[in-house]
């Protein structure tokens, strides 16, 4: 019936509101775009701005890495819902482990398919790009996870998370240009 449907709507949106459209939806849409828009500014090889690329970034943020990370972190408290450093380390190499590699394929896969390849490119990108992503992630990751999940309540996680990708994203976006693999 309509109202089942429409109570089951309301449920749904109300069980994701408080964290999900408020706090991490809004950061993290922007977050993406804006650092593919610093990134392609920073990129001297390119001719010109293509919006194209910065709004494809920002339907990433907003439908793929944003409801992710939040079901991801909202995961992660219910596994170790206590707030302590093994705790946080915990969840660290877990995150490191799992979600982060998951991430940044799939956001390379996004990539290559939303410039028009296809997977031939993707496994050319992968080979190319994903192990000097993977251990940049690890460079800078590790830290910020550590600070997140210890000292940051689990409502603001994912808003922190955006403060740290923003910068992350400048650089994935740069590697990700276009697609193409950086060799």
């Amino acid at each position: 019936s309509t109202q089942s449907t429409w109570g089951h709507f309301l449920s749904v949106y109300f069980f994701f509101a408080p964290t999900f459209f408020t706090r991490c939806l809004p950061s993290v849409v922007p977050q993406c775009g804006a650092g593919d828009s610093v990134s392609q500014r920073v990129d001297t090889t390119l001719l010109r701005y293509d919006p194209f690329r910065t709004a494809s970034m920002a339907v990433w943020g907003g439908c793929i890495l944003a409801p992710s990370v939040h079901i991801w972190y909202n995961f992660l408290h219910r596994l170790f819902p206590r707030p302590s450093f093994f705790t946080a380390l915990r969840k660290m190499l877990i995150d490191q482990s799992l979600m982060g590699p998951a991430i940044n394929t799939s956001l390379m896969a996004y990539t290559v398919l939303a410039c028009g390849g296809n997977f031939q490119d993707v496994k050319r990108k992968w080979s190319c790009d994903l192990l000097q992503v993977i251990r940049a992630q690890l460079c800078v990751w590790p830290a910020a996870l550590l600070i997140n999940f210890r000292f940051v309540p689990v409502p603001l996680q994912a808003g922190f998370g955006s403060c740290v990708a923003f910068a992350w994203s400048i650089y994935v976006c740069y590697t990700n240009a276009g697609g193409k693999p950086r060799t």
